[in-house]
């Protein structure tokens, strides 16, 4: 009710002296006054809190969201309503109630509260599939205690958080060292530039960054500082996306065969770090930026190397953007000598054989991995060619797995 309108009709009313319309427009007045004070006091007034424990999980845990709407007014909101977006593929449920069918689309709550009144609402996302999720935007609307509607309140705020892939036990991943016939090192013997030893005489081809200038000063002769052997080994993962087509094959299997071959990279990635080496990845097929045709991460001993490897393997998609050959040729430009680089991939490997063989004269590790219930053919095809080869596989759908074997 505009108070001015309500003004006037008190106004009318005692000059025309009809009690009547008088008492009509003190309502009318009080309410419209009423309807002014909700106003700026309700809506504008609302606050709206969203709040995720973590922005980062594994597939297959529960993140905790908390909810909360407080009025920061003197006069109570009969009823505030608020319809949180959940992008595509958030599932949230009631944490109090577990057999709640999970809310997909938007989490929408209604409220009744009293002056200054805070409530908390808890609720448990279910990170059931790899990927980066979003929440949000949001939107608010509040009414008065005559059931009129507020003025709309609306926020951009969005919240994300990223779903790594899940991580089984990896079992016969220890006879890949066994190449050829001949077991080779587990551990190389590179000098590592943070384990420093002393100075000896400078020799000819001795980096000139490792020339220890003071000692060379004092002494009248070039000396050079010595380190102590890295024990570390570093492994490059290149991983194939491509997967097997054939007749009749629907879009669900083909999408169980992406995810199987995730879990199975990222296993197998936190195996080796379990093994003290050094873990990189290179693949095609990566959604984080736009324009990326690939990814390479150089191998890595630090502890946020699974969780790096975690992030990217998230947002993998199963559309190479170049040629396996490609990447694998980029690779061996760009990884230490002496790293192993273990080529993980469900198809024929045929069309990059030759690049695996190029590594391995350029004086690189290589070991093939074949995953899936084709893999016997494959590796068959892979030794064939000279390339050694294992076979692996999950003991059961990705979801629910809970070992990869790979193969002797």
């Amino acid at each position: 009710m505009n108070l001015l309108l309500a003004l006037a009709i008190l106004f009318v009313g005692a000059i025309a002296r009809v009690p009547g319309i008088v008492a009509v427009g003190v309502v009318l007045v009080g309410i419209a006054l009423a309807r002014s004070a909700w106003t700026r006091a309700g809506s504008a007034i609302v606050a709206y809190q969203r709040g995720i424990a973590t922005d980062r999980a594994v597939c297959g845990d529960e993140i905790e969201l908390a909810v909360s709407v407080h009025n920061r007014g003197p006069l109570p909101l009969p009823w505030v309503k608020t319809s949180d977006a959940l992008g595509r593929g958030v599932r949230v449920r009631h944490r109090t109630l577990p057999g709640e069918e999970p809310r997909t689309g938007a989490l929408d709550n209604g409220w009744t509260l009293g002056p200054f009144e805070k409530v908390v609402r808890r609720f448990a996302i279910l990170a059931d599939r790899r990927g980066v999720f979003e929440l949000g935007p949001l939107t608010v609307a509040a009414g008065d205690a005559l059931g009129l509607s507020l003025p709309v309140h609306e926020e951009a705020g969005r919240s994300r958080y990223v779903v790594r892939p899940r991580m089984v036990a990896v079992r016969g991943l220890g006879e890949a060292r066994d190449w050829e016939g001949l077991r080779r090192a587990r551990h190389g013997l590179v000098e590592d530039a943070t384990r420093f030893a002393g100075v000896r005489p400078y020799r000819p081809g001795d980096p000139l960054r490792h020339v220890h200038w003071p000692a060379t000063a004092r002494t009248g002769q070039p000396v050079t500082k010595r380190f102590d052997p890295s024990r570390r080994r570093d492994v490059l993962l290149a991983v194939d996306l491509r997967l097997p087509r054939r007749a009749g094959m629907t879009l669900a299997e083909r999408d169980a065969g992406l995810e199987g071959l995730i879990v199975a990279t990222m296993s197998i990635a936190r195996a080796l770090r379990e093994d003290d080496a050094a873990v990189g990845l290179a693949l095609a097929g990566f959604a984080g930026q736009a324009g990326r045709s690939h990814l390479f991460l150089p191998p890595n001993a630090t502890g946020a190397c699974l969780g790096i490897i975690g992030d990217v393997l998230a947002r993998v998609d199963a559309v190479p953007s170049v040629p396996f050959s490609q990447i694998l040729g980029l690779a061996s430009r760009r990884i230490p000598p002496g790293t192993t680089v273990i080529t993980i991939g469900a198809v024929d490997p045929a069309d990059y054989l030759p690049a695996l063989r190029q590594l391995r004269r350029l004086g690189f590790g290589v070991l093939h991995v074949a995953f899936g219930p084709g893999a016997a053919e494959i590796v068959g095809q892979a030794r064939a060619a000279g390339i050694a080869a294992r076979g692996a596989d999950l003991d059961g759908p990705w979801a629910t797995s809970t070992t990869l074997e790979v193969s002797a």
